[in-house]
């Protein structure tokens, strides 16, 4: 008997599937037995499916860990900011307290310097009254005076007063070699004469002099003042050309 062909295919199609899912069985176990970290792919897609579950776990926890983080900063932030509140206000009160004390030292001082101002000027009467030809005044509180009238201008120096020099051919004073200069500083050079009281230009003219030897004697060109207290009115048109001519300064100490 002859089977129908169609019939044959059919029966050779169901044994070929037959065996090939054996095979696929076959090689899937020894490949198991053999290859411990064998897979399949529906093993494979399980096992990824779980890492994702994994990674979702680990991704909600750290997102709730960076949110306790972030509250953390948060509350760190805001009790910094509280404390910088606090130091920007205790800095605040003692800058006041700092400017209320400089203010109450400028007060003493302002209060200081007036009770001088009125001791000094009780000072100036009293040389008023006196010899104003004596040396020990300019040595003593004239000095002083002079010393911070040259500050004003720069001239923070030691002055030496009542300096000797000879003069051997008489050009300062017609009687005597002796030369007396009341203030001299070398570097800067400063020369200067002091007086309470200004009688007559004879004075000035002598100090002209003065100036004149010193500077032939050092070879150099020296600053030039001239401390007065009181000046005759008939006088002070008389040495103001001369003032003019020599560069000569005047100064008229502030009683106040």
């Amino acid at each position: 008997m002859t089977l129908d062909p169609n019939v044959m295919q059919e029966i050779k199609e169901y044994v070929d599937t037959q065996i090939e899912k054996q095979v696929k069985s076959i090689q899937i176990q020894y490949l198991k037995d053999h290859f411990h970290h064998f897979l399949t792919r529906e093993e494979f897609l399980d096992a990824m499916n779980k890492l994702d579950q994994r990674f979702e776990a680990i991704q909600e926890q750290m997102d709730k860990r960076f949110d306790q983080m972030d509250k953390r900063f948060e509350a760190m932030q805001e009790q910094m900011d509280k404390r910088f509140e606090q130091m920007d206000k205790r800095f605040e009160a003692m800058q006041e307290q700092m400017d209320k004390r400089f203010e109450q030292m400028d007060k003493r001082f302002d209060a200081l310097q007036e009770q001088i101002d009125k001791r000094f000027e009780k000072v100036y009467e009293r040389f008023e009254q006196m010899d104003f030809g004596r040396a020990e005044i300019v040595e003593g509180i004239l000095y002083i005076v002079v010393k911070r009238e040259l500050k004003k201008r720069g001239h923070d120096v030691k002055l030496k007063t009542r300096q000797h020099f000879t003069d051997e051919k008489y050009e300062v004073h017609p009687d005597t070699k002796d030369v007396e200069i009341d203030m001299l500083h070398l570097s800067p050079n400063i020369i200067g004469e002091a007086t309470l009281k200004l009688t007559d230009v004879e004075k000035l003219r002598t100090f002209i002099r003065k100036i004149q030897f010193i500077e032939s004697y050092y070879g150099e060109s020296f600053e030039r003042y001239f401390f007065c207290y009181t000046i005759y009115d008939d006088v002070r048109a008389e040495i103001k050309p001369l003032l003019e001519k020599y560069r000569i300064e005047l100064i008229i100490p502030e009683k106040s």
